[in-house]
Protein backbone atom coordinates (compact mmCIF):
# COMPACT_ATOMS: atom_id res chain seq x y z
CA UNK A 1 0.00 0.00 0.00
CA UNK A 2 2.83 2.40 0.84
CA UNK A 3 4.30 2.07 -2.66
CA UNK A 4 0.90 2.86 -4.19
CA UNK A 5 0.66 5.98 -2.00
CA UNK A 6 4.16 7.12 -2.93
CA UNK A 7 3.66 6.46 -6.66
CA UNK A 8 0.40 8.38 -6.75
CA UNK A 9 1.88 11.23 -4.69
CA UNK A 10 4.87 11.42 -7.05
CA UNK A 11 2.65 11.44 -10.14
CA UNK A 12 0.34 14.19 -8.93
CA UNK A 13 3.34 16.20 -7.71
CA UNK A 14 4.88 16.07 -11.18
CA UNK A 15 1.58 17.19 -12.71
CA UNK A 16 1.14 20.01 -10.18
CA UNK A 17 4.67 21.39 -10.41
CA UNK A 18 4.63 21.38 -14.21
CA UNK A 19 1.21 23.06 -14.27
CA UNK A 20 2.27 25.75 -11.77
CA UNK A 21 5.56 26.53 -13.51
CA UNK A 22 3.95 26.71 -16.96
CA UNK A 23 1.07 28.79 -15.55
CA UNK A 24 3.47 31.33 -14.03
CA UNK A 25 5.30 31.62 -17.36
CA UNK A 26 1.96 32.07 -19.13
CA UNK A 27 1.07 34.99 -16.88
CA UNK A 28 3.89 36.95 -18.52
CA UNK A 29 2.96 36.13 -22.12
CA UNK A 30 -0.74 35.21 -22.35
CA UNK A 31 -4.01 36.90 -21.48
CA UNK A 32 -4.94 36.60 -17.82
CA UNK A 33 -8.00 34.50 -18.64
CA UNK A 34 -5.92 32.07 -20.71
CA UNK A 35 -3.38 31.66 -17.90
CA UNK A 36 -6.15 31.21 -15.31
CA UNK A 37 -7.93 28.70 -17.52
CA UNK A 38 -4.73 26.73 -17.98
CA UNK A 39 -4.19 26.70 -14.21
CA UNK A 40 -7.75 25.53 -13.53
CA UNK A 41 -7.61 22.75 -16.13
CA UNK A 42 -4.16 21.62 -14.99
CA UNK A 43 -5.18 21.44 -11.33
CA UNK A 44 -8.39 19.65 -12.38
CA UNK A 45 -6.33 17.01 -14.19
CA UNK A 46 -4.17 16.60 -11.06
CA UNK A 47 -7.24 16.15 -8.85
CA UNK A 48 -8.92 13.73 -11.25
CA UNK A 49 -5.74 11.61 -11.33
CA UNK A 50 -5.62 11.74 -7.52
CA UNK A 51 -9.27 10.73 -7.16
CA UNK A 52 -8.85 7.91 -9.70
CA UNK A 53 -5.75 6.67 -7.90
CA UNK A 54 -7.57 6.56 -4.57
CA UNK A 55 -11.03 5.35 -5.60
CA UNK A 56 -10.19 3.39 -8.79
CA UNK A 57 -12.77 5.45 -10.68
CA UNK A 58 -13.36 9.04 -11.68
CA UNK A 59 -15.65 11.26 -9.60
CA UNK A 60 -19.27 11.43 -10.63
CA UNK A 61 -22.17 13.75 -9.87
CA UNK A 62 -21.76 15.44 -6.49
CA UNK A 63 -18.16 14.24 -6.18
CA UNK A 64 -17.25 15.82 -9.52
CA UNK A 65 -18.95 19.06 -8.49
CA UNK A 66 -16.98 19.10 -5.25
CA UNK A 67 -13.71 18.41 -7.07
CA UNK A 68 -14.41 21.28 -9.48
CA UNK A 69 -15.27 23.58 -6.56
CA UNK A 70 -12.04 22.62 -4.77
CA UNK A 71 -10.05 23.24 -7.94
CA UNK A 72 -11.68 26.66 -8.34
CA UNK A 73 -10.72 27.57 -4.76
CA UNK A 74 -7.14 26.43 -5.31
CA UNK A 75 -6.94 28.32 -8.61
CA UNK A 76 -7.98 31.54 -6.87
CA UNK A 77 -5.47 30.78 -4.11
CA UNK A 78 -2.57 30.70 -6.57
CA UNK A 79 -3.72 33.73 -8.54
CA UNK A 80 -4.45 36.12 -5.64
CA UNK A 81 -0.88 36.47 -4.31
CA UNK A 82 0.32 37.17 -7.83
CA UNK A 83 -2.37 39.78 -8.53
CA UNK A 84 -1.77 41.42 -5.15
CA UNK A 85 2.01 41.28 -5.62
CA UNK A 86 2.07 39.76 -2.13
CA UNK A 87 5.21 39.37 -0.10
CA UNK A 88 6.14 36.01 1.41
CA UNK A 89 4.01 36.05 4.59
CA UNK A 90 0.90 37.41 2.86
CA UNK A 91 1.32 34.90 0.04
CA UNK A 92 1.64 32.15 2.65
CA UNK A 93 -1.51 33.34 4.41
CA UNK A 94 -3.56 33.45 1.23
CA UNK A 95 -2.30 30.06 0.08
CA UNK A 96 -2.77 28.49 3.51
CA UNK A 97 -6.40 29.59 3.84
CA UNK A 98 -7.36 28.67 0.27
CA UNK A 99 -5.45 25.37 0.27
CA UNK A 100 -6.98 24.37 3.62
CA UNK A 101 -10.45 25.01 2.18
CA UNK A 102 -9.55 23.24 -1.09
CA UNK A 103 -8.08 20.20 0.65
CA UNK A 104 -11.15 19.96 2.88
CA UNK A 105 -13.48 20.08 -0.14
CA UNK A 106 -11.42 17.48 -2.01
CA UNK A 107 -11.39 15.28 1.11
CA UNK A 108 -15.19 15.62 1.28
CA UNK A 109 -15.42 14.51 -2.36
CA UNK A 110 -13.08 11.56 -1.75
CA UNK A 111 -14.06 10.34 1.72
CA UNK A 112 -17.38 11.99 2.49
CA UNK A 113 -16.02 13.83 5.54
CA UNK A 114 -15.64 17.59 5.97
CA UNK A 115 -13.15 18.74 8.60
CA UNK A 116 -10.99 21.85 8.07
CA UNK A 117 -8.69 20.82 10.91
CA UNK A 118 -7.85 17.45 9.37
CA UNK A 119 -5.83 19.03 6.56
CA UNK A 120 -4.15 21.94 8.35
CA UNK A 121 -0.74 20.31 8.57
CA UNK A 122 -0.29 19.43 4.93
CA UNK A 123 -2.03 22.62 3.78
CA UNK A 124 0.58 24.60 5.73
CA UNK A 125 3.40 22.57 4.14
CA UNK A 126 2.15 23.21 0.61
CA UNK A 127 1.43 26.87 1.36
CA UNK A 128 4.97 27.38 2.66
CA UNK A 129 6.59 25.87 -0.42
CA UNK A 130 4.16 27.63 -2.72
CA UNK A 131 4.75 31.02 -1.12
CA UNK A 132 8.53 30.63 -1.30
CA UNK A 133 8.31 29.73 -4.99
CA UNK A 134 5.62 32.23 -5.98
CA UNK A 135 7.38 35.20 -4.37
CA UNK A 136 10.81 34.27 -5.77
CA UNK A 137 10.49 31.91 -8.74
CA UNK A 138 13.78 30.22 -9.60
CA UNK A 139 15.18 26.75 -10.12
CA UNK A 140 15.97 26.50 -6.40
CA UNK A 141 12.47 27.51 -5.33
CA UNK A 142 10.91 25.13 -7.86
CA UNK A 143 12.81 22.43 -5.95
CA UNK A 144 11.32 23.75 -2.69
CA UNK A 145 7.86 23.69 -4.28
CA UNK A 146 8.38 20.11 -5.47
CA UNK A 147 9.58 18.84 -2.09
CA UNK A 148 6.76 20.47 -0.13
CA UNK A 149 4.25 19.36 -2.75
CA UNK A 150 5.29 15.72 -2.52
CA UNK A 151 5.11 15.88 1.29
CA UNK A 152 1.61 17.36 1.04
CA UNK A 153 0.51 14.81 -1.55
CA UNK A 154 1.70 11.81 0.46
CA UNK A 155 -0.40 12.96 3.42
CA UNK A 156 -3.40 13.87 1.25
CA UNK A 157 -3.35 10.52 -0.56
CA UNK A 158 -2.94 8.66 2.74
CA UNK A 159 -5.92 10.54 4.14
CA UNK A 160 -7.99 9.81 1.04
CA UNK A 161 -7.17 6.11 1.38
CA UNK A 162 -8.13 6.09 5.06
CA UNK A 163 -4.53 5.53 6.21
CA UNK A 164 -4.26 8.70 8.23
Amino acid sequence: MLNAVNRLAALITIIEVIVLVVWLRLTATAAAAVAAGFLFVGILVEELVRFRGIKNRFPQGRELGLVALGVAVETVGWILPLVLNARLLVAFGILFVTLDIEHTIINLATTGTFNLGSVVDFSAIEAAGGAVWLTNPSAATIAVLAVTSVLEHVQGVRQGMGLR
